[in-house]
């Protein structure tokens, strides 16, 4: 199993603050980013004349892709991410390097950044970009209810600026997080534009304009996007001049349009029993590992899921190999129960997947839950019959919800599989993406996009109970333990202890099963290569990031 990209990025962090930890240590400093005209590619690559258009196959609709309005992590974030930049980029390892910043030390105490920005930073509308920019964006996104990128700001204590390039940003307590989870995920917003708009009112999120390789020139729901190439970029003009995103619904629609031409790369991962065909001229298959998961969340405050016990046993009765091998012909990493990715590097070892049909049933037994005359067992009084969501356009999940409603028959649960588009499904397990607004589901196939595994103390925010805190706890779990661990892993500096703690959460969620962890699909993304082929893989992420078309980057 390679190692997971992760390590990479905390171990950077971690040198940053324990290499300063003496009262005489000078900031750390973390690498500069590169000049705006470097290029780890070849001369003869650097000069090439960019591509002029190339349409990409999006599956939903994303809204209208402004840092608050974007639908999903993927791609919608990252779609966002093309018109809009960051304090710092991840790199193709994860490592957060220095984006609109040229320079950021952290001090001895891990809590305060000092950066400067890049000289002649310019917005879309050719204003310039300046300190003002980030401070107003870490201000305002502050007062927003968009939790993508409130919660990492939560810690910041003040933001000082020195001239139009300085900003000093001081931690009410130090965060290792804090590079990967805010500067490298924050999008730096204009003053002049976003200062008359209400932070509290998500309908006037409208504006596009960015400082980022791209400009969004067409956004109409349900149907295309269209961005054009920012020529004055300042890492130099993007190597596509035009990208267009149409909405194609269904999978198998869009890997025809693939087929014909009509879209020259698809932003979904190929079914496995196709990837021979995509692998063939005029296609190429890029592939590695992929951190986005696929799992069966449940609702913890309703009945029969609010037993830990019920929780357990639908956990044991999944044949997860069976699964992988089943629907991605063994194209995945099997789930270990507690969250983290099995090849993260704060990943406990003995947390580990387990199929067991009859201390399933034994679970089931000692609750109470009694076979009725059909076989369906009664706990309560009541059958244990309950619905599965699943997205109607993803058609992996949707087999992978058949399986696993024989499965869960076969220990007396009886189970009703109900395909829903992606809004409809959304409105009940996540409503407006705000776990405080409640859930009205029973189980349902989910899944994180993969940003969710670069930062492995992450695993707080899908498991405690304050809303502020817990973003994606969508299931409602609420434990006393998973909140105190929560609360320690943001503000504990040092990084043994810190993977202690994130190990202890990733056990009790081992135990707890708030959510039943399925797979890790690998990335497999097919594209028409006479089109571009200058696509960069970032570890777990896949090829549809902004390191695929800025130049001298992350390379």
């Amino acid at each position: 199993m390679k190692r997971h990209a992760l390590g990479l990025v905390l171990f950077m962090v971690a040198a940053i603050v324990a290499g300063a930890c003496g009262p005489s240590a000078p900031p750390a400093s973390i690498p500069a980013a590169p000049p705006a005209n470097a290029s780890a590619a070849p001369a003869a690559a650097a000069v090439k004349a960019p591509v002029p258009s190339m349409r990409i196959a999006i599956l939903a609709d994303e809204g209208t892709l402004t840092p608050f309005s974007y639908k999903f992590g993927y791609p919608g974030q990252q779609m966002m991410y093309l018109t809009y930049d960051t304090l710092m980029l991840l790199d193709s390892e994860n490592v957060p390097k220095p984006l609109l910043a040229r320079e950021v030390k952290v001090s001895a105490d891990g809590g305060t950044y000092d950066i400067t920005l890049r000289t002649g930073l310019r917005w879309h509308d050719g204003k310039p970009l300046t300190n003002a920019d980030v401070k107003f964006s870490i201000e305002y996104i502050l007062k927003t209810t968009r939790a993508a990128f409130r919660t990492p700001l939560r810690t910041v204590d003040s933001v000082t600026l020195s001239g139009t390039e300085g900003l000093s940003i001081k931690l009410t307590t130090p965060n290792p997080s804090f590079p990967v989870r805010a500067l490298a995920a924050m999008p730096v917003l204009p003053k002049h534009i976003w200062e008359a708009v209400d932070p509290t009112k998500p309908g006037e999120f409208k504006s596009t304009v960015g400082s980022g390789p791209y400009k969004l020139i067409e956004a109409t729901p349900d149907t295309v996007y269209r961005m054009q190439a920012n020529a004055d970029y300042f890492l130099g003009a993007p190597s596509v001049s035009e990208l267009i995103f149409p909405v194609i619904k269904d999978l198998n629609t869009a890997l025809q349009a693939l087929r014909t031409g009509e879209v020259q790369a698809l932003v979904r991962e190929v079914p496995p029993e196709q990837i021979a065909q995509f692998s063939q001229a005029p296609f190429k298959i890029a592939t590695g590992p992929g951190f986005a998961s696929t799992m069966l969340q449940f609702n913890d405050q309703r009945a029969p899921f609010d037993r830990k016990e019920v929780r357990q046993a639908i956990d044991l009765a999944i044949d997860k190999a069976k699964l992988v091998e089943t629907l991605l012909l063994g194209n995945a990493t099997v789930a270990t129960p507690g969250f983290l990715h099995p090849s993260s590097p704060f990943h406990d070892p003995t947390v580990r997947a387990q199929f067991d049909v009859a201390k399933a049933k034994q679970l089931l037994d000692q609750v109470g839950a009694a076979p009725g005359a059909d076989g369906v067992r009664v706990l309560g009084g009541k059958p244990m019959a309950v619905t599965l969501l699943v997205y109607s356009n993803n058609p992996i999940r949707l087999r992978a919800a058949e399986l696993i409603m024989g499965m869960l028959k076969d220990v007396g649960i009886k189970v009703t599989v109900r395909a829903l588009d992606t809004n409809a499904l959304d409105a009940l397990v996540w409503p407006d993406f705000d776990v405080a607004k409640g859930r009205d589901f029973d189980m349902s196939m989910w899944g994180w996009s993969a940003p969710v595994q670069v930062d492995a103390a992450r695993i707080a925010e899908f498991v405690h109970s304050d809303p502020k805190f817990g973003t994606g706890n969508i299931g409602g779990y609420k434990s006393a333990a998973a909140d105190a661990l929560g609360d320690q892993i943001q503000v504990t500096a040092d990084e043994a202890k810190r993977k202690g703690l994130i190990q202890s959460v990733e056990k009790l969620v081992a135990a707890d099963v708030p959510f039943s962890m399925l797979y890790f699909e690998n990335g497999t993304y097919a594209y028409r290569a006479q089109t571009y082929d200058g696509w960069v893989y970032q570890k777990g992420l896949g090829i549809y990031t902004k390191l695929s078309f800025i130049p001298g980057f992350g390379r």
